[in-house]
């Protein structure tokens, strides 16, 4: 197990890092008669392989410790800049608001990335909807859905530190609390633009499904003269008077044409067609 531990000269407190191997786990804490102590985990990074990577705490008036399962949350100039602003914190609360509002600053650059992808996606359903659309809706979906179980350890710590940063003033307490407003919002919008995407892409479905079924439909009516003419001139009885006519078979072609133009005038004038023998406009959103 890998440890550092940093004492800060304008502080009264010490932070313990420790970074756990494979074969370590969350070493038990105890509170030592401290009279107060929070304890739990957060999320602060979003790894391609290993997922969700943790870090352990545990803070109390004096001392913070943290134990993470992962690489360090932090590049070298990250961790300058925190330690400089931890070092001007008088409690352990205090610098773990601290460490919490970086991690808060980094998942709002981070979903930058998220917002990049929605405005993609919005363009290119735009231009053409195909059927790929909506398995890249699902993936965004459950993107935001991996972000809000990332920011629910935040909140739960939020929440849990709200009585103690109450009694003894904590300004990082409540800049975190307009960060995590700023992650809610963010999360909120995407949420919301997804639904909208989403809801297009079955409004747009449903109205191509209509739109063939209504073609099949008024096709089939509209053929239904022909296919009664066929199937009766295409019997083998003996006595057929149709057949001895001259002029039978211009007779036939002539009242299928008759008739098949006369259901489609009449579909026409009832409306009943609507635009499907219209041609659509190439710029439209839903072909």
């Amino acid at each position: 197990m890998d440890q550092r531990t940093v004492r800060f000269p304008n502080a009264r407190w010490s932070w313990t890092l420790m970074t756990a191997r494979e074969d370590t786990g969350m070493p038990r804490v105890r509170s030592g008669g401290t009279a107060r102590l929070l304890q739990g985990f957060i999320v602060y990074s979003l790894h391609p392989e290993n997922g969700q990577q943790k870090m352990f705490y545990r803070v109390d008036e004096s001392e913070l410790l943290t134990l993470q399962d992962g690489l360090y949350p932090f590049d070298d100039e990250q961790e300058k800049h925190m330690l400089s602003c931890m070092d001007r914190c008088r409690t352990a609360l205090q610098g773990f608001c601290m460490l919490i509002g970086e991690v808060a600053l980094t998942f709002l650059s981070q979903m930058e990335e998220l917002e990049w992808k929605l405005e993609e996606l919005e363009g290119r359903m735009k231009r053409s909807n195909d059927s790929k659309v909506l398995d890249e809706i699902m993936d965004l979906q459950y993107e935001v859905l991996d972000w809000h179980r990332i920011l629910q350890p935040l909140e739960e710590f939020h929440a849990a530190a709200k009585g103690w940063a109450e009694d003894s003033p904590c300004h990082e307490y409540d800049n975190n609390e307009l960060l995590l407003q700023r992650l809610h919002s963010r999360l909120n919008r995407y949420r919301t633009e997804l639904d909208i995407l989403l809801n297009i892409d079955n409004n747009i479905a449903t109205y191509r499904g209509n739109e063939i079924m209504k073609t099949l439909t008024v096709f089939s009516v509209i053929c239904t003269p022909a296919t009664v003419f066929g199937s009766i001139w295409g019997m083998n009885f003996k006595n057929m008077p149709e057949l001895e006519l001259p002029f039978g078979y211009a007779l036939a072609i002539s009242a299928i044409v008759l008739l098949t133009l006369s259901v489609y005038f009449w579909m026409h004038w009832k409306g009943w067609t609507g635009d499907l023998l219209k041609g659509k406009n190439k710029d439209s959103n839903i072909v």
